[in-house]
C-alpha cells in the first residue's frame, strides 16, 4: 500500500495495473530540483532551488492568456537572486485587464542561454471555484511525430506533440497501445504526460515499455485530452509505429458536456 493514502483514495497516484495518473505527472514536476510555481493561495511567483549551488544569471518569464489563445500578459525578467536550498519570491502574478472567466498562466524559468530549465502551467479563475467557462475552450488537433529508437529489450519511442491553431490544447494525454489488439500496454514509463500547449508550441515526450509486453505488435500512440485531439499518422520507418486519437475519450467528453 505505498501508493494511496490508507483509508482514503484521494492520493492515488497509478493504479493496480501500474497505469499513472495525472496526480503522478503533478508530484513529478512539484520534486523537481530546480522548479518555478505560482502559490495557490495568494498568487505568488516562486523560484524553488532544491540544489546545493546558486542559480546564477537565470531568466524568468510570466505569460497569461485567455481561452481564446491570446496573449493579456507577457513579460521576462531576470531573477535577482536563487541561493542554495532556498525558495525566493519572484513578483506578485499580475492581473491585466480584460480577463476572461477562466485563463491560464504560464511561467518559464530560463538558463542564461535562453534554455527551459523548468515551466509550470496554471489554471486561474475570475470568480473564484468556477471553471465551467473550460467547456467553451476550442477544440484543438495536435500533430504529432514518433521516433522509435529499441535499445535493451525496450520499446522506445519519442512522440512529439505540435500545436500548429491558435488555440491552447489542455491536458494533452498520450497512452501506449498494441496495434493489434487495441490494448494498453503496460507497465510504461512516460517522461511526463498531461501537457497544455500553447499556440505555435511542442514538446517531445519519451515513452518506454519492454518490448515483449507487445507481442510482437506495433506500437500505437493514442492522444486525448480536455479539448485535445490528435492528426493519425503512420510511421512506416520507425517500426511501423503509429499516432492515432483516442475516439473513446472524445466520446466521453462529448458525454460529459451534453
Amino acid at each position: 500500500m505505498s501508493n494511496p493514502a490508507q483509508p482514503c483514495l484521494v492520493w492515488q497516484i497509478y493504479d493496480y495495473s501500474l497505469e499513472p495518473f495525472g496526480s503522478f505527472f503533478g508530484v513529478q514536476k512539484a520534486n523537481e530540483p530546480v522548479h518555478i510555481m505560482m502559490t495557490q493561495d495568494d498568487f505568488r511567483i516562486m523560484l524553488v532551488n532544491h540544489t546545493p549551488a546558486p542559480l546564477t544569471n537565470m531568466k524568468y518569464r510570466v505569460r497569461i492568456l485567455n481561452l481564446d489563445g491570446s496573449v493579456k500578459y507577457d513579460e521576462t525578467a531576470p531573477v535577482p537572486a536563487a541561493p542554495a536550498s532556498a525558495a525566493v519570491e519572484l513578483r506578485m502574478l499580475p492581473t491585466p485587464a480584460g480577463l476572461s472567466a477562466v485563463h491560464f498562466v504560464k511561467l518559464e524559468l530560463l538558463d542564461p542561454n535562453g534554455k527551459v530549465v523548468s515551466d509550470n502551467f496554471y489554471w486561474k479563475e475570475t470568480a473564484q471555484d468556477d471553471l465551467t467557462a473550460l467547456d467553451t475552450i476550442p477544440d484543438v488537433e495536435l500533430e504529432g511525430r514518433i521516433s522509435r529508437h529499441d535499445a535493451g529489450g525496450n520499446c522506445l519511442l519519442d512522440v512529439t506533440l505540435s500545436n500548429p491553431t491558435r488555440n491552447i490544447a489542455v491536458m494533452a494525454h498520450l497512452q501506449l497501445r498494441s496495434q493489434r489488439t487495441d490494448r494498453r500496454v503496460l507497465p510504461v514509463y512516460y517522461s511526463e504526460n498531461y501537457v497544455s500547449l500553447l499556440p505555435g508550441e511542442s514538446r517531445t515526450i519519451a515513452i518506454e515499455a519492454a518490448s515483449q509486453d507487445l507481442s510482437g505488435a506495433r506500437p500505437l500512440v493514442v492522444a486525448d485530452g480536455w479539448n485535445t485531439t490528435v492528426k493519425a499518422m503512420d510511421f512506416p520507418n520507425n517500426g511501423g509505429a503509429r499516432i492515432a486519437a483516442n475516439d473513446n475519450a472524445r466520446v466521453s467528453r462529448s458525454q460529459a458536456r451534453n
